[in-house]
């Protein structure tokens, strides 16, 4: 087991996949992980169906609707990690929100490239493959993985149940 301290308060003891998969809060999710887990402001629609970010809208998982249901209305912290933003058809996602903004940064790592984009007000990470090279200023159109996302408090920072 590992354990993730921060201040000299412990904040998740687990496996360091179970602190990957299922980190309890946003100290933890931005922690483990290079680079680091993306953040996001967002709105629970009514019906707890869509969640709304500045930029784009994500469609909500069965597995977080029920925990969602009493947060309609209301906003929450939305995490993704750049594994799970990535091109359309370069992976099995089974549902994907499309995500499109203007690259800022393009780090080139041999194996794969990191983009930094903007879209609407949120900076977002994605990891693509080493022969998709965009450039400063390019428009891009990704995808998320919808399953993939980890949902916050935004005021005690905690996981929400899902």
């Amino acid at each position: 087991p590992m354990g993730k301290e921060h201040k000299t308060n412990l904040k998740q003891v687990g496996t360091p996949l179970e602190l990957y998969d299922k980190p309890q809060n946003v100290f933890v999710a931005k922690f483990i992980g290079t680079p680091n887990m993306n953040m996001v402001a967002a709105k629970v629609n009514e019906d707890a169906t869509v969640l709304q970010a500045s930029g784009f809208s994500v469609p909500v998982p069965e597995t977080w609707r029920a925990g969602l249901k009493p947060l309609a209305g209301r906003g929450v912290l939305m995490g993704v990690r750049p594994e799970h933003v990535g091109e359309a058809g370069a992976h099995d996602w089974p549902a994907t929100a499309p995500l499109g903004g203007t690259i800022e940064i393009v780090e080139t790592i041999g194996h794969e490239v990191i983009v930094h984009f903007r879209t609407g007000e949120d900076m977002i990470i994605a990891k693509l493959g080493a022969h998709r090279i965009p450039r400063f200023g390019e428009q891009i159109e990704l995808v998320m993985d919808c399953n993939a996302i980890h949902l916050f408090n935004p005021e005690t920072e905690q996981r929400l149940p899902g």
